[in-house]
């Protein structure tokens, strides 16, 4: 079935019937709009190929992540083993001068510079509710005047006993020292390390930590005094010379007798 008249063509146009289009262009031949194009396919073509060095963006930028060299790490991880083995060696001490005691025995002469001591024996004994060792011995002055500042030496930093017990190490908390006698005894006459004198009983007390069963031998450390250089105490601003305990001194262990009662 046929239908005379016009009709019309994809833009709108009307065409009457039997009217033919542009030429070659068959009346009933699709007409596309003036502004319309083909649609672009986005893919790349199959023989397309990336500029070198390019790569698709992604959502989160990639970190770049960096080797360090080997010798780097190496000196890293030196450094701090140094400064963990310097801080070790502060926290002990070891920049200090070392102090180092030669082991002496019982009945030995010990040369402590302006002195020489025997120790002989040692007790031990309740002193009021405190444990005491008393080291027996005997001293003599190597000097040529006398000098009060052995005494003082010996007894601030010169002199200490050490016992093993069940609980470690105890150390004397302090001494005192006196000639002329073979206990520490109160009396307002004492006796003077004096030079030219035959060597004289003397007698170190240490007054060990309150609650120390002291065993049956105690160790005896006693420094090499040296005439050094110190400010004087009634001037900061002076300087004399005195005894003080060096660094080098001797260690005597002695078997301890044990009192019932204080000498």
């Amino acid at each position: 079935m046929s239908h005379a008249g016009s009709h019309r063509s994809f833009d709108g146009t009307a065409h009457a019937a039997g009217e033919s289009g542009p030429a070659g262009v068959p009346r009933r031949a699709w007409e596309a709009p003036q502004s319309w194009a083909p649609p672009v396919d986005p893919r790349p073509p199959a023989q397309w190929a990336p500029p070198q060095g390019w790569a698709p963006a992604t959502t989160t930028p990639q970190r770049v992540r960096r080797r360090v060299p080997t010798a780097v790490k190496a000196l890293v991880v030196g450094a701090v083993v140094l400064v963990l083995a310097i801080a070790t060696v502060y926290i002990v001490g070891g920049f200090e001068q070392r102090q180092t005691y030669a082991d002496r025995a019982v009945g030995e002469v010990l040369s402590l510079g302006p002195m020489d001591v025997t120790l002989d024996e040692a007790v031990t004994f309740d002193d009021y509710g405190s444990p005491a060792i008393e080291v027996r011995a005997t001293c003599v002055s190597t000097l040529d005047t006398t000098s009060s500042g052995v005494e003082y030496a010996l007894t601030n930093g010169g002199a200490l006993a050490g016992v093993s017990t069940a609980s470690g190490l105890a150390i004397s908390e302090g001494v005192r020292l006196q000639f002329g006698v073979h206990t520490i005894v109160t009396t307002a006459v004492r006796e003077v390390l004096a030079p030219g004198l035959q060597p004289m009983p003397c007698v170190l007390r240490f007054d060990m930590p309150a609650g120390t069963v002291v065993p049956d031998e105690v160790t005896v450390v006693l420094a090499i005094l040296e005439w050094t250089e110190e400010n004087n105490v009634k001037n900061g601003e002076d300087v004399s010379r005195t005894w003080n305990p060096s660094h080098d001194g001797v260690r005597v262990h002695l078997p301890v007798e044990h009192l019932t009662e204080r000498p």
